[in-house]
C-alpha cells in the first residue's frame, strides 16, 4: 500500500539500540499515523511540516515507512543532470545551498555570500576572511599578499601592515 502523506512533526529517536527518526504524517481522512523515517547511509536530512511524503506498508500491522518527501515550497533550479542540495530555514525559505551544475560549475549561496567555482576560475561574491597566507602565482612567480612589495617613483614600497 503507497499514499502521499503531510508532514505533521519529525522526531529523533533511539530504538532497538539505534538512532531513527519517526515522522508523523497526515495521510488525510482520518487520524494521523507516524512513519519511520529512511534515507541513504551519510544522508543527514530530516523534512518539515507541510512538506509531503511518500509512504508505503512496512513490517508489521499498520506500519508506515516514508521512502521520499516532496518540497512544494520551495521552487525547483536543477537541471537534467544537476544536483542542488539546500537548507531550509522554514517553508519556502531557502537558507542555504550547493548547486552542482551540468557545465561542471559549482555555485555554494548562503544569504548575500555567493562562491563559484567554475572550470578556470573562482568568484566570490561577499568578504573573503582568510587566517592564513595568500599566495598568488605560486606555481611561476608567487607573491605573498602580506609580504609582497609594489614599484613607485621613490623605488618598492614597504610591505603591508599585517591586519589592514
Amino acid at each position: 500500500m503507497g499514499l502521499v502523506a503531510e508532514v505533521k512533526a519529525v522526531e529523533r529517536v533511539i530504538e532497538n539500540g539505534g538512532h531513527g527518526v519517526d515522522v508523523q504524517v497526515d495521510p488525510g481522512g482520518g487520524a494521523n499515523t507516524t512513519a519511520h523515517h529512511y534515507s541513504a547511509p551519510g544522508e543527514d536530512s530530516l523534512p518539515l511540516a507541510g512538506d509531503w511524503a511518500a509512504c508505503e506498508s512496512s513490517s508489521g500491522q499498520g506500519n508506515l515507512q516514508v521512502s521520499g518527501y516532496a518540497d512544494s515550497a520551495c521552487a525547483p533550479k536543477a537541471g537534467n543532470g544537476e544536483k542542488r542540495i539546500y537548507s531550509r530555514s522554514g517553508p519556502g525559505i531557502v537558507a542555504a545551498e550547493i548547486w552542482l551544475k551540468a557545465d561542471g560549475t559549482i555555485v555554494s549561496t548562503n544569504g548575500s555570500t555567493i562562491v563559484e567555482q567554475g572550470p578556470d576560475s573562482i568568484r566570490i561574491t561577499g568578504n573573503l576572511i582568510v587566517t592564513g597566507e595568500i599566495t598568488a602565482m605560486s606555481e611561476t612567480a608567487p607573491v605573498k599578499l602580506s609580504t609582497h612589495l609594489h614599484p613607485t617613483a621613490m623605488g618598492p614600497s614597504s610591505a603591508p601592515t599585517p591586519g589592514t
